[in-house]
């Protein structure tokens, strides 16, 4: 061989050139493998995104309305107990109102995010309702507030049937997001092994930098499929989530979409568990207003008309304890209605959907109330069940006789009676008074007694009268009064 010629040795090409070819291939799969992990990451990554912003949503909107809730629940314990004004309680209205109207548009986000799906509609349809029913119960609430009580509590019902479809489409979210990661953890298994046997045969036999660099780049692969998989079964070390931040952060590594979407599955387990501890919190407090109603309220089974739940107020009015009122039925509280009249009724109930009457208990000490009953039919899970709210007016009811009795002696006394009001303006005359002073009753009512006034009675006997009578004492004595034709009358 001449000076300054480098020849190439055939053998050297044989041996060389079938490892460069390995090598080639090798390196364009591995990059091509590489680039798919890389597509359906990113594709993952936007997938969990949308679910995550699903989550967010309907966990937020849920949070939103149980505040909405809450609020309505202070209204009207507020104004059922007299402690704001009319003016108050409306200004609260507005503002549940134009808080509901802002939710309605938030409601149209998820409708956008989730456009078919049936538990949006419902949700949409549920929202309505309780909207409807919760603007009702705060507009009444100063006005009539047993009725705002019955419009609060149907919304409660209808905020549970809401929050259970949110509760859905959080659970369909979820669901996908598992079901992506599943499939995901499933290729990037197979992209990892296939990786290692081309990195061992290729890159660590040949070059001592591309085993160095294919051992980092398997140590993350390792990272991710290990930090996936124990995602999936809820056993991540939280050391591990720093190195995902640092991997995600670097915007030219291979590995940080998948980083990245594994940090997105983690925000979404948290909002989950605090969409989670918002229906909780919801359940506590539907589950407060249930108990402390001052009605008292029982959940009955349509069929075998058996006392399925109970607050506390049918307690205290009945006198049986809990125990003793889940055991019994509904017809063992019953005074007037055989079992066949009540079957009949409960049969009426659910064709109506709901009714109002009034009916008879008997308690347990052998007392028989009055009570008022605002039932309506429920159906889950292909049954039927009664939903009933009752007072006792009892003594209402005793109180009203009282009057009407009152009422009549007083128009039928053979005396003239005459009833003002703290200002002395006439209210009520009784037909002896018309008789005897010759005056009508529109002539006399909201006037003063003074116009009876002869102006021959001694001013000390009108003191007398009204210090004893502002004092709560009776008062006799004798006044000259004069008719509407003129005459006096001593009386």
């Amino acid at each position: 061989m001449k000076r300054g010629q480098w020849r190439v040795s055939p053998y050297l090409l044989v041996f060389f050139l079938p490892v460069l070819l390995v090598l080639l291939v090798a390196t364009g799969i591995v990059f091509t493998s590489l680039y798919s992990i890389r597509q359906e990451y990113q594709g993952i990554a936007l997938a969990h995104k949308q679910d995550t912003d699903r989550l967010a949503l309907a966990g937020q909107f849920t949070h939103d309305l149980a505040a909405i809730q809450l609020s309505v629940a202070e209204t009207l314990e507020q104004a059922s107990s007299g402690r704001v004004d009319e003016a108050s309680t409306y200004r609260a209205h507005t503002d549940i109102v134009n808080k509901l109207a802002a939710l309605e548009k938030r409601l149209q986000e998820l409708t956008v995010l989730q456009a078919n799906s049936s538990e949006v509609t419902r949700a949409r349809e549920d929202f309505e309702t309780y909207r409807q029913q919760v603007i009702s119960a705060t507009d009444m609430a100063a006005i009539d507030p047993s009725s705002a009580m019955r419009d609060a509590f149907r919304a409660s019902k209808t905020y549970i049937a809401f929050s259970e479809h949110t509760h859905t489409i959080a659970k369909e979210a979820i669901e996908a997001m598992g079901r992506r990661s599943g499939i995901q953890a499933e290729n990037f298994q197979a992209y990892a092994q296939r990786l290692a046997v081309m990195g061992f045969v290729s890159l660590l036999a040949l070059f001592l930098l591309w085993f160095v660099v294919l051992r980092k780049m398997l140590n993350r692969m390792r990272l991710l499929a290990g930090t996936l998989e124990a995602v999936v079964g809820s056993t991540v070390d939280p050391s591990v989530w720093g190195e995902m931040e640092k991997i995600g952060q670097e915007p030219r590594s291979l590995f940080s979409g998948s980083a990245r979407a594994l940090l997105a599955y983690r925000e979404t387990v948290a909002a989950r568990a605090v969409a989670q501890a918002q229906r909780d919190e919801a359940q506590t407090l539907m589950n407060a207003v249930f108990e402390q109603a001052v009605s008292a309220i029982n959940l009955i089974d349509a069929q075998s008309l058996r006392l399925m739940r109970i607050n506390a107020a049918s307690v205290r009015i009945l006198g049986y304890s809990r125990e003793e009122l889940l055991g019994m039925s509904l017809a063992d509280l019953q005074v007037d209605l055989d079992l066949p009249a009540l079957q009949a009724r409960v049969q009426e109930v659910l064709r109506a959907g709901s009714a109002n009457f009034e009916n008879r208990y008997r308690c347990r000490d052998g007392r028989e109330i009055d009570v008022r009953i605002e039932v309506s039919a429920l159906r889950q899970q292909g049954r039927d069940y009664l939903v009933a709210m009752w007072d006792d007016v009892t003594e209402r009811k005793q109180a009203e006789l009282t009057l009407r009795k009152l009422s009549m002696a007083v128009e039928q006394s053979p005396h003239a009676v005459v009833i003002t009001d703290m200002a002395a303006n006439i209210e009520i005359v009784n037909d002896a008074f018309t008789d005897l002073t010759g005056y009508h009753r529109a002539e006399v009512l909201g006037r003063n007694p003074r116009l009876l006034s002869s102006g021959k009675t001694p001013a000390a006997t009108y003191e007398q009268m009204w210090r004893a009578l502002t004092a709560g004492q009776q008062w006799r004595g004798t006044f000259i009064n004069r008719t509407k034709d003129g005459r006096e009358r001593v009386e």
